[in-house]
């Protein structure tokens, strides 16, 4: 069965304390007790990553493997897609849906859709 890490960025990797620490290519450092557990997790499981983070929109996935790799990610081809970004859209307003809804629209149209199980391990607070 194949294994999937929906990762947020900021509050995971980018933690408060280097919250306002950049490194030259312009993005912010990653927390190197989290990039060092992520190492572990995607060594451990060989898990995918598929990121879920605000931080999906305008990146794309060979930006990610760089910005990734830079900080001591072990890992950059397991990064293989982001999640969608929905939106309800109304008459005055315009508003995001909740992270675990993406992640569930992710699902169902790359894996489920095609007759695939999953069982669905959140660890992100906003799932």
């Amino acid at each position: 069965m194949r294994k999937f890490l929906f990762l947020d960025i900021d509050g995971v990797l980018v933690t408060a304390d280097i919250l306002k620490d950049y490194l030259y290519d312009g993005y912010q450092k990653f927390n190197e007790e989290s990039i060092n557990a992520l190492n572990k997790i995607v060594g451990l499981t060989g898990c995918d990553i598929i990121i879920s983070s605000s931080w999906r929109i305008g990146v794309s996935l060979d930006e990610f493997k760089k910005i990734f790799k830079v900080r001591g990610f072990l890992y950059p081809e397991r990064i293989i897609d982001v999640t969608p970004r929905l939106y309800i859209s109304g008459k005055d307003r315009y508003a995001s849906i909740p992270r675990g809804c993406e992640i569930r629209e992710w699902l169902m149209n790359n894996f489920v859709n095609n007759g695939n199980d999953y069982k669905k391990i959140g660890i992100d607070y906003n799932v």
